[in-house]
C-alpha cells in the first residue's frame, strides 16, 4: 500500500491528487472513474481539513503524545492507496487524528427541489457514496479511518 502524509491544509490537495493520479494512470483508470475519484477525494479531504481539527484539546493531546515520543496525526492526513486485480479496484484510505466523526452517520442530503441548492451540508458525502463502489468508516486508536473503493475494470 502506497502512503502519503500531508498537513491538513488546502495546498496539500494538489500533492494528494498527483500522488493518486500517478497510481490511477498506472492501473489504466479511465477518465470518468478518475474524475469521480478526484471529486470524492477532494470532498473528503476538504471535510477533514475544515472540521477535524477544530478541537483545541486535541492539539494539546497531540503535543503531549509528541513529547512522549508517540507519533500523532494531529493536523495531518495520511492517504493510503492500494490496487487489487480481477476486477481492478482502487482502495483509498484517509486517516486523521482529529475529532471522531463518522460521515456515514450524518443526515442524508436532500437532493430534491429548491432546498437542495439552499441547504448547506451533506451533499459531499452523498456524492462520495453515490460515485464510489464502497465507503466505510471506523475509529481506532484515536484515528478516523475513512475508506473508499472504486472498481476500475478487469485486466
Amino acid at each position: 500500500m502506497d502512503t502519503l502524509i500531508v498537513d491538513a491544509k488546502e495546498e496539500a490537495l494538489d500533492e494528494i491528487n498527483d500522488f493518486l493520479t500517478e497510481r490511477l494512470e498506472e492501473a489504466g483508470c479511465d477518465s470518468k472513474a478518475q474524475f469521480q475519484i478526484e471529486l470524492a477525494v477532494e470532498e473528503i479531504f476538504v471535510n477533514i481539513m475544515s472540521y477535524a481539527y477544530e478541537d483545541p484539546e486535541g492539539q494539546e493531546k497531540a503535543k503531549a503524545q509528541a513529547q512522549d515520543g508517540k507519533d500523532s496525526l494531529w493536523g495531518k492526513v495520511r492517504v493510503c492507496c492500494e490496487m487489487t486485480e480481477d476486477p481492478v479496484t482502487v482502495k483509498i484510505q484517509f486517516l486523521d487524528g482529529g475529532i471522531p466523526f463518522d460521515p456515514l452517520q450524518a443526515e442524508e442530503a436532500d437532493t430534491s427541489g429548491k432546498m437542495f441548492m439552499e441547504r448547506v451540508g451533506g451533499f459531499g458525502i452523498h456524492l462520495v457514496k453515490e460515485t464510489m463502489d464502497g465507503v466505510e468508516y471506523k475509529y481506532e486508536n484515536g484515528t478516523n479511518i475513512l475508506t473508499i473503493r472504486k472498481q476500475l475494470g478487469t485486466k
